[in-house]
This record gives structure tokens, C-alpha cells and sequence, in this order.
């Protein structure tokens, strides 16, 4: 499994642990949006995994659906690691 799979999975099996929503979404006709949202008590973020290798980085595409959907008042997270994924797990445990 490759390093980014590594890291969806880890995300999926930590949120299955703490009760927390997990779906893999798409948004029709749109590219370049967050494909993982997570949710708890209310509190939605759009995730999007790039590889831990450091290599991982967001495309231009990207970078422009997820400032749409931050203008929006949406939470949005780009996440590298396993430290990043416990980040968001905490603030959804806090919600």
C-alpha cells in the first residue's frame, strides 16, 4: 500500500475508533476537491491526504477548490501525516 493508502487508512481506522463520520466523497463535475469528510457533534471538515513522502502537494486546481470552500466558511484540512490526521481527530472530539 502506498504511503498516502497508508495514511487514508490509519485516518479511517483512528475515526472509526472515536465515533467519528468517515466517508470518501466525490463532488460531481468538480475536480480538484477535498475527497474524505469527517464529522462529529456538528462539526464538518473536508479532508484532503497527500503523501507523506513530502512529494505530496496540493495542485493549483486544488488550492483554488479548497479557497472556495474556506471563503464559504468551511472547514477545510490538507493532511501529511499521522501527527496531522490526530490533529484533526482532537478537534472533532471537541466538538
Amino acid at each position: 500500500m502506498a504511503g498516502e493508502g497508508k495514511l487514508q487508512a490509519y485516518f479511517k481506522r483512528r475515526c472509526a475508533e472515536e465515533n467519528i463520520f468517515w466517508r470518501k466523497i466525490a463532488f460531481e463535475g468538480q475536480r480538484g476537491c477535498p475527497d474524505i469528510l469527517v464529522a462529529k457533534g456538528g462539526k464538518v471538515i473536508f479532508v484532503e491526504l497527500k503523501n507523506p513522502n513530502g512529494k505530496g502537494v496540493a495542485a493549483a486546481l486544488q488550492v483554488a477548490q479548497m479557497k472556495k470552500m474556506v471563503d464559504a466558511e468551511l472547514d477545510v484540512a490538507v493532511i501529511q501525516t499521522k501527527e496531522g490526521v490526530d490533529y484533526v481527530i482532537e478537534e472533532l472530539k471537541e466538538a
